[in-house]
């Protein structure tokens, strides 16, 4: 026998219960609180009453002023009586472990439950059924209705969770009521057993209350659905699985056909987890459903397609062969399309071998299996059984509504390996020189988007890619400069450096006027550094890049940058004519770059500066560096306040120069004198 010895505070502010068990002290804990100690100091005071026949009522209880008034049933009793103190020390410490799980102490895991609530949780979830009997004999209906944990889930709900029936039982039998608790999740004790597969705790919950096979939670689920995605490990669970099923839509045969908020059935939920045990049990029950659809218009074996496993699908596929085409309800999409959208390359597989045409087959705007792959290179398994299955790789060359070949969207998607595979799997000119809608080639795609390294797989199939238009009359270096495609314009100008001086054919438009418009700086510096003439080529409006971004740059910061590059190119006469030109949209601001850029100025180029011309100041040393001339004609346009300021330290200089009677060479005095304006 075992005899609590003391209750002991450790340092971390929990507790511990010592006991006297055969001669050695062994002990019980940590426990999260006083209470919890009481209590199984208690329970431990119970049991040797049990065992010793000792009226109950005569007990001196540590947790409640009254003695316990739970009857206990005479199966429990016996179930106590056998247990040695041991085995109840070792349940107990079971209990004080489990509790130490973040579980029931993340955030609010565990709200206002007692510490009698918080050990019966232990002990359901532990499948503890002594301690859990001795804590319902002590604390009655109190300990049945605690709720803990991330889910809130009860005791019974864990119970049947881990198929304990003793504890079940007894709970059942303290709290008749406890059948109508639901977890945080809206799932009542029946969910919790048909999502473990525990068979045995599905039959007992169905006898006490048989409503509850057919009552769902908030979001429809009904405990069916949870036995469609019961864990499966091996052919003892395959059997629990499909018994669970099986009493189920025995119990309700109409469930089988329920579908949750979305329209789901039990039997999508398993044909997506994979689940080839509950798939095969849920047609055999309800061979119906197979033809189901959810609020989508997805089959079950549109989500088998999609995440299951070969085996759930091949079921499917088996019970309603027609099925292999059938379209959802969004887009048209067939299980291939499915199966390729999430790379299920075992599904596609399968599809593939019962039909092998299905491999062109198109969804509602004419895209392929293939289309939807090509995507990403991760999915390229996928795309290499595609194109094995299509004669020829023939799936390459179906177009869908907008006229995309694959290899289009291979393309946009920056995916050179999937290009290669279509490339050698089909005739790899034709797809890489395809127009769709807009006749875009798949080059002009990539450079919109940047897909520099599916551009470069492009460029050795079809390097004639790069002077073919679009509708818009744009080449692909165009279309990279539009979207400011910095790497992109590198790699263009590098495979055909006269691309640059490929126009629209509508406006004339070069494609350093379409980055300088758009207010691409960095493109309008790469254009510049492989073409310097292109600063003085003009549009059909007889616009040069300058003035194209002076003109339709919106953003201020932007057209500011642009001009900046294009300031010190060209023809110093043009650029400031573009600068006069729009000086209604507040350019003025740029003459001072345009000076400091193009030093030493011609007295024709002077003779245009607007005088005064504000912000040139600071430039007077750079100009005195080029000579007296120049300075002198930067004062000339100085503002009349930085002319007296000038005046002013002119002054003072000479001044300071009389008293000391050092005078300074003129060039220092110089230097010094435009130093002030600084």
């Amino acid at each position: 026998m075992a005899q609590p010895l003391l209750i002991t505070r450790l340092e971390d502010g929990q507790y511990e219960v010592t006991v006297q068990l055969d001669g050695a002290e062994v002990a019980v804990g940590p426990l999260a609180s006083q209470e919890q100690a009481d209590l199984v100091c208690d329970l431990l005071t119970i049991k040797a009453a049990l065992d010793n026949d000792q009226s109950l009522a005569a007990l001196q209880l540590r947790s409640q002023a009254g003695p316990p008034t739970f009857q206990m049933s005479l199966r429990a009793a016996k179930r106590i009586g056998r247990i040695d103190w041991a085995g109840l020390v070792e349940e107990l410490q079971g209990c004080a472990q489990e509790l130490q799980d973040d579980y029931w102490h993340a955030g609010e895991a565990s709200p206002g439950c007692s510490a009698a609530g918080m050990l019966l949780l232990a002990a359901a979830a532990l499948g503890n059924a002594c301690a859990a009997q001795l804590l319902l004999l002590l604390l009655q209906r109190d300990a049945a209705a605690a709720r803990g944990g991330a889910a809130a889930v009860a005791p019974l709900h864990l119970a049947a969770e881990g198929g304990h029936i003793a504890i079940m039982r007894a709970i059942l039998s303290a709290m008749p009521a406890a059948m109508d608790l639901r977890s945080g999740t809206d799932s009542s004790a029946l969910h919790h057993a048909a999502m473990a597969a525990q068979p045995a705790a599905v039959r007992l919950l169905l006898k006490v209350a048989p409503a509850a096979v057919a009552q769902p939670s908030l979001v429809g689920v009904l405990p069916l659905h949870m036995a469609a995605v019961a864990k499966v490990d091996g052919a003892e669970d395959e059997e629990a699985v499909e018994e669970t099923i099986r009493l189920l839509i025995e119990a309700a045969p109409e469930t089988a056909l329920a579908g949750d908020q979305d329209g789901e059935l039990a039997l999508h939920w398993a044909a997506l987890s994979g689940s080839e045990a509950a798939v095969r049990a849920l047609l055999k029950g309800a061979p119906a459903a197979a033809l189901e659809a959810n609020s989508s218009g997805m089959l079950p074996v549109h989500k088998a397609a999609a995440g299951g496993t070969p085996a759930a699908l091949r079921l499917l596929l088996d019970a309603q062969p027609d099925s292999i085409t059938a379209t959802d309800g969004d887009e048209g999409q067939q299980p291939i399309h499915w199966a390729a959208k999430h790379g299920n390359t075992a599904a596609v597989a399968t599809l593939l071998a019962a039909r092998p045409g299905i491999a062109s087959a198109g969804d509602t705007d004419g895209g392929t299996a293939a289309h939807y792959v090509a995507s990403s290179d991760a999915k390229l398994p996928v795309l290499q059984l595609l194109l094995a299955a299509a004669p020829n790789g023939s799936c390459a060359l179906v177009r869908d509504a907008d006229g995309h070949l694959p290899a289009h969207v291979a393309a946009e998607m920056n995916c050179p390996a999937a290009l290669r595979c279509l490339f050698a799997s089909a005739p790899s000119g034709p797809q890489a020189l395809a127009t769709d809608n807009d006749d875009a080639v798949p080059l002009h795609l990539a450079a919109e988007h940047g897909s520099v390294a599916a551009a470069e797989v492009l460029l050795e199939v079809a390097p004639e890619a790069c002077h073919m238009r679009n509708s818009a009359g744009m080449a692909p270096l165009s279309t990279a400069a539009w979207y400011g495609q910095e790497a992109m314009v590198s790699l263009l100008l590098a495979a055909a450096p006269q691309a640059a001086l490929i126009a629209e054919e509508d406006n004339g438009d070069l494609p350093i006027h379409i980055a300088a418009g758009r207010g691409h700086a960095a493109v309008v510096a790469q254009l510049l550094a492989a073409h310097p003439d292109l600063a003085t080529a003009v549009t059909a409006e007889c616009r040069t890049p300058l003035s194209v971004a002076l003109q339709y740059c919106q953003d201020p910061h932007k057209r500011d940058a642009v001009a900046r590059v294009l300031l010190p190119a060209g023809s110093a006469e043009l650029a400031l004519e573009s600068l006069e030109e729009e000086a209604e949209l507040d350019s003025q601001h740029l003459l001072p770059d345009f000076v400091g850029t193009r030093l030493p100025l011609s007295d024709d180029v002077w003779a245009q500066l607007p005088r005064p011309c504000p912000g040139l100041g600071p430039l007077l040393p750079a100009a005195l560096a080029h000579g007296t001339e120049q300075a002198q004609q930067l004062v000339r346009h100085l503002p009349a306040a930085d002319a007296a300021q000038l005046r002013l330290a002119a002054l003072c200089l000479a001044r300071a120069q009389r008293r000391t009677g050092v005078h300074l060479p003129p060039a220092i005095t110089g230097v010094l004198l435009s130093l002030s304006c600084g």
